[in-house]
């Protein structure tokens, strides 16, 4: 049902392709199952230009995966300092140290990504 999902989403039978993910969504029996329907909800609401509810669906997956957000007025100004901080951590580091990590093996981190 996943996979009918998603060819239905990409030839925008949006209607077929909720029906495919109610079966994914009804018939999952963990967070792991729903993931990759999930992502294509979201890119089809993200479609249709029902951004707020794609960010609120975005939101509450990520923080079932344990990457929760703070909802706040001035998110550009709480982004920008993140943003900051990661490029200054990045900047910390060289292209061997990069070269050399190890992949992660942790699902949920990699859904986030």
């Amino acid at each position: 049902y996943s996979s009918c999902a998603e060819a239905n989403f990409c030839i925008g039978k949006f209607d077929e392709m909720e029906k495919n993910l109610k079966e994914v969504f009804t018939n999952a029996r963990c967070l792991d199952d729903e993931l990759e329907s999930t992502f294509t909800f979201v890119s089809a609401l993200v479609a249709q230009n029902k951004m707020h509810q794609a960010l609120d669906l975005g939101l509450l997956i990520l923080a079932q995966l344990g990457e929760s957000f703070l909802i706040h007025s001035d998110i550009r100004s709480i982004i920008m300092v993140e943003f900051a901080k990661t490029k200054r951590k990045l900047n910390e580091k060289c292209d061997d140290e990069f070269l050399s990590m190890k992949n992660t093996s942790d699902k949920h981190k990699l859904a986030v990504m």
